[in-house]
Order: structure tokens, then C-alpha cells, then sequence
């Protein structure tokens, strides 16, 4: 919670101390009810307005009518004894006003308005918008007809330190609306999201260079991994988050303005229903329980045959990729935008969930992948067949119900004819690799994120993310991934075919 945030509920206990056990006293207790709309209005005014507070409004504000009453009042009110009953009923009271304060701290503390970790990069980082329009290829799963496919992406990349603009918030008003509509919750859910500032610039002066480009897949918002972005940023990378049609919950239009995921559309909804037939979900659990590399073999492929629409859709995401590798190249000598100083010959991929399995697509299908990076997703499409030839991480969660389960991915880590690394974080869920891991509160007890500290497992996530790119785009070699050094407990790690790459493949 933030600091006006504590206080109003600090002044809110005191307040209440003072109305039900304080009977004699200075004349000033009689205004201590006052003391938390005092604070609200300093929220307010310096820390903004958000839903999960509203309770805490209206018992500040009703406490502060309660003292106006109880000052005019007692200019003619001569103290009585209260009888038994009266004592009675007045503890009674007591109890349940205290009871419904503590109740009205469940929604700040469940949905806090989390904090961004800084980044540890010495460099200023910039950030923007783009739009691209591939008139190489039609949108087949358009309503509207003989209509190109349409990318938007969000880009985060080494800047001059910017003194005059203000730090981007972690979503717009309107992105943090449409995500929580995507994720089914209501409108205002996420609302707060618009109260965290990052570390980014909105279109800030780039700094002079030649950096390699991260390309990153998302499965759900462009930005929900901005923590790992401005990290990257910071180390001198530009990170690029591709959107990717019938898939993220917003995309942005030629004007950088957001516009909501329609998920009435055909396509994804077939899509979800192979992702939750009960053949698709008995085949990842035997994936899942698989104990020899064969067998779970056999059975991605049979998960490939039962899963056309989705194996279709993360060619057409690979397709994505090398579209917007394309542009970038296409793009350099742009007058001095970050389009100048991307190097296109070191090119790191990335992705989350589907995304990871879009990156692994990608790797296997275009040499411009110098090295790739999976984040907890469930693999399939073209690379159960072809063996990654390049540099390739997976990061996985141990699942607590199966924790002695080898891991999910481990037929993509065995079948690498290049350098290929498998990282295993424990007490971690499928969500914590994301920025939903500093959300805490509803998130762990939805078991969406797991028991482990939020901004430890970012840690852990983002130096070995920094040290595989490092290693295969910068040549800088890192002890992290030497599998004599255990830096992390927490951590399950293990290597192949290191002695390959020792440098960078250009």
C-alpha cells in the first residue's frame, strides 16, 4: 500500500479508538475523526484515486459526520452513566466497526498498486508505439474482406536521460480497461494499473548505437512483461512486443491509440475450443507425466494432429516475426530514430506461454533467430519434428503437484543440436513469469502465482534471461550458466552442448 494510503487507515483506527473508548480527554480527541478525510484528500490528490479504496471513502467520510454531530452535540450533553445493556450495545458496535475496517483493507491489500523493480542497466530507457500493415498477406480470419494483416507492436530501447517527460504509467486507462474485459473480470478491475510508473519515456531521444534486438511473443498484453523489457533497455538492447492478431487483449492502431480485442471473432474461438477439448487436455497431461523422451514424443505429435487450428496460428506468429524483422531493416536511416541503431544480425527471440511456443516455432523455421528464450510454454508446431540448431533456453515452474515430473519441455531441451539450457524455478506458477508477480494478494490465492516472493522470482528470471542473451548476442560469458555454479536455491538447472557456442553466432 502506499504511504497516504497506510495513513488513512492509521488515522481511521486512531479515529475510532477515540469515538468508542476515549470518553474524557482533550477537546482535539473530539476532531480526530477528521484526520482521515484530511488524509484522503492528500491521496487523492498526490497519489490518485482507485476503486479498492472506495470503502475506505465512505467510512472517512461518514466518521467525519459522526464528529460533527457528536461536537454540537456535546456542547449541551451531560455525561450519564450507561447502564448494562447500553455497555453492552456499545461494545457490540465497537466490535463490528472495528470489524468492518478490517474488511475494508482487503481490497488495497488484494489488488495493490505494486511497484515496477528498477531497472540495474546504467542506461536511460525510451519508449513507443508502432504500426505495420504486411500487404505480402491477407487476413483470412478478418471480417472484413481482402484485408492485409495488421501488426502493432510496443518497443522499449536505449534513450538520452529525458528530464521533461514523465514516466509512461504501466498501462494507459483504456489498455488496463480492455485487459481486464479480456480477462473476463470487470471494466474497473485493473483500473490501478494506470497508478504504477515505470521506468520509460514515452518516445524519448534514442541513444546512439548498434544494439541487438529482442523480439518478444506475448499471451495476453504487449506489456505484461515490463519489468524484463526495461532491464533489457537498460543493459542496451531494444526489446520489441509484437501483437499479435485474434490473440492479445489490445493492439494499437496507426495513431498509437489502443483498441479492444474483439473476442467474438471465429477464429479464437475455435482456438479455444481445441485448447479445452478433453482430448487436447488428456494429451498435455500425458505430455506432462511422461517418462522417457519417446513417449512424449508420440505424444506431441498427437497433439499437433488434435490441435490444426492453434499449430496454423503460431506459424502464422513465426510469420509475424520475420515480418517485423523485415521492417526493422526496411525502416533504418529514419532520421535519427532507435530504427538507426538496431543491429538485425543479432536477433533474440522471447516469449511467454503461447508466446514461448511461437518462439520456438520461429527458431526452427527462420535462421535470423540467433538465440531463443521459452517462458513456461507449453511447446508444439514444426519444432517437435526439427531440432533447434541455435542457442535455446526454457524456463519452466516446478508444478507442485508434480514436482518429481521430469520437465514439460524436456524433449525440446534433448533434441537441441546447439547449446541448450533448461531452468526450473521452484514454488513459481505459470503467472509469476510475468509482471503478475507483483501483484501478490488475489493472485496467490487464486493460485495464478506461486508461494514465491514476487520480485525474487523477477530477479531470478531476468539474470538468466540477461545472461543466455549476453552470451549468444554479446559474447560476454556469464557464471550463471555454468552448471558447476548454483547461485539460486531456488532454482533447477542444467545444460548441453555448451562447448559449441563460445561466441555469438552473426
Amino acid at each position: 500500500m502506499r504511504p497516504f494510503e497506510v495513513l488513512i487507515f492509521i488515522t481511521l483506527l486512531l479515529s475510532l479508538v477515540t469515538l468508542f473508548f476515549l470518553k474524557k480527554g482533550p477537546r482535539w480527541f473530539l476532531y480526530a475523526p477528521g484526520l482521515p478525510l484530511m488524509m484522503v484528500i492528500c491521496h487523492v490528490i498526490f497519489e490518485g484515486v482507485r476503486w479498492q479504496m472506495i470503502p475506505a471513502y465512505a467510512f472517512s467520510v461518514i466518521l467525519f459526520l459522526i464528529a460533527l454531530i457528536k461536537i454540537f452535540r456535546d456542547k449541551t450533553e451531560i455525561i450519564k452513566k450507561l447502564s448494562i445493556g447500553k455497555k453492552i450495545l456499545r461494545l457490540s458496535a465497537a466490535f463490528l466497526t472495528f470489524l468492518l475496517l478490517i474488511l475494508t483493507l482487503i481490497p488495497p491489500l488484494a489488488s495493490p498498486v505494486f511497484k515496477i523493480p528498477q531497472p540495474s542497466g546504467p542506461l536511460s530507457i525510451g519508449s513507443a508505439m508502432l504500426y505495420f500493415n504486411d500487404t505480402t498477406r491477407l487476413d483470412i480470419y478478418s471480417q472484413v474482406k481482402n484485408r492485409y494483416r495488421e501488426l502493432s507492436a510496443r518497443v522499449w530501447y536505449p534513450a538520452l536521460p529525458d528530464n521533461h517527460n514523465k514516466r509512461l504509467p504501466y498501462m494507459q486507462t483504456d489498455e488496463a480497461r480492455y485487459y481486464a474485459i479480456y480477462l473476463k473480470a470487470p471494466a474497473f478491475f485493473l483500473n490501478h494499473f494506470n497508478l504504477v510508473r515505470t521506468d520509460s519515456y514515452l518516445n524519448a531521444k534514442p541513444l546512439e548505437g548498434h544494439f541487438p534486438v529482442i523480439l518478444y511473443s506475448p499471451s495476453g498484453s504487449m506489456v505484461e512483461n515490463t519489468t524484463l523489457f526495461q532491464e533489457l533497455a537498460s543493459q542496451g538492447y531494444i526489446v520489441i512486443s509484437v501483437g499479435h492478431p485474434y490473440w492479445n487483449s489490445f493492439y494499437y492502431n496507426d495513431q498509437g491509440q489502443a483498441i479492444p480485442f474483439n473476442s467474438d471473432n471465429g477464429h479464437y474461438k475455435a482456438m479455444w475450443e481445441e485448447e479445452n477439448s478433453s482430448i487436447v487436455e488428456k494429451i498435455k497431461e500425458e505430455i506432462t507425466n511422461a517418462t522417457d523422451i519417446q513417449s512424449k514424443k508420440d505424444a506431441q505429435q498427437r497433439l499437433n494432429m488434435n490441435m490444426t487450428e492453434e499449430v496454423a496460428d503460431i506459424r502464422l506468429w513465426s510469420e509475424d516475426l520475420g515480418f517485423l524483422l523485415n521492417q526493422l531493416k526496411d525502416q533504418a536511416l529514419n532520421q535519427g530514430t532507435f530504427f538507426d541503431y538496431i543491429d538485425t544480425t543479432r536477433v533474440g527471440v522471447i516469449g511467454f506461454s503461447k508466446g514461448g511456443a511461437a518462439v520456438g516455432q520461429f527458431c526452427v523455421s527462420d535462421v535470423r533467430c540467433k538465440a531463443g528464450i521459452n517462458l513456461s510454454g507449453f511447446m508444439f508446431g514444426d519444432a517437435v519434428e526439427k531440432s533447434f540448431t541455435r542457442p535455446f533456453m526454457i524456463m519452466e515452474s516446478v508444478e507442485a503437484w508434480c514436482a518429481d515430473c521430469n520437465p514439460i519441455c524436456d524433449l525440446f531441451y534433448e533434441n537441441s543440436l546447439s547449446t541448450a539450457y533448461m531452468v526450473r524455478i521452484k514454488e513459481a506458477n505459470h503467472g509469476n513469469f510475468t509482471d503478475w508477480s507483483l501483484t501478490g494478494g488475489y493472485m496467490k490465492l487464486m493460485g495464478l502465482v506461486g508461494p514465491i516472493n514476487g520480485k525474487r522470482f523477477l530477479q531470478i528470471q531476468n539474470e538468466y534471461v540477461l545472461a543466455f542473451f549476453n552470451q549468444h548476442l554479446k559474447g560476454e560469458s556469464s557464471n550463471l550458466l555454468d552448471k558447476r555454479i548454483q547461485q539460486y536455491q531456488e532454482v533447477i538447472f542444467k545444460s548441453k552442448n555448451t562447448e559449441l557456442n563460445l561466441a555469438p553466432l552473426l
